[in-house]
């Protein structure tokens, strides 16, 4: 008799250690399942961040390569945050002009394409103390 109830107190210990065992991996796993979800989330905001900066780089890239491309007839001038195309639209027709064609931002702005130099504001184009104001305008060629 007593050596079934030394059976019945190892079969005991058995199991209490087996579901030990089984604890501890089932903690490991679900902490091992919150770093990777941390992680996961945090690669996407990343990921998430780094899309919002190129948005901005992608919008002056597209509004250069549209200013620059308009027709052989078409002149281009840059200054900080804006390139000026000049020349005459009559139809399909570009012909060179002095004439204010096109203003392209290369800054956030409701309208980023201007047809008219009477629609360009004083935000527009920097008055003659630009240079003093550094936290408007920046001289790109300096």
């Amino acid at each position: 008799m007593k050596k079934i109830q030394n059976q019945k107190g190892a079969a005991l210990v058995i199991v209490l250690a087996l579901l030990i065992v089984i604890l501890g991996l089932a903690i490991t796993f679900l902490n091992r399942v919150s770093i990777e979800r941390t992680s996961s989330a945090s690669y996407a905001s990343a990921a998430n961040t780094r899309n919002l900066a190129d948005t901005a780089v992608n919008l002056v890239q597209g509004q250069i390569r549209a200013a620059t491309i308009q027709g052989d007839n078409i002149a281009w001038a840059s200054q900080p945050g804006m390139i000026r195309t000049y020349g005459s639209l009559s139809g399909s027709t570009t012909t060179a002009s002095a004439a204010l064609l096109k203003a392209f931002k290369l800054y956030s702005a409701s309208n980023m394409v201007q047809t008219s130099s009477a629609t360009l504001t004083t935000e527009d184009a920097p008055a003659g103390t630009w240079v003093a104001d550094k936290a408007i305008w920046t001289d790109l060629n300096a």
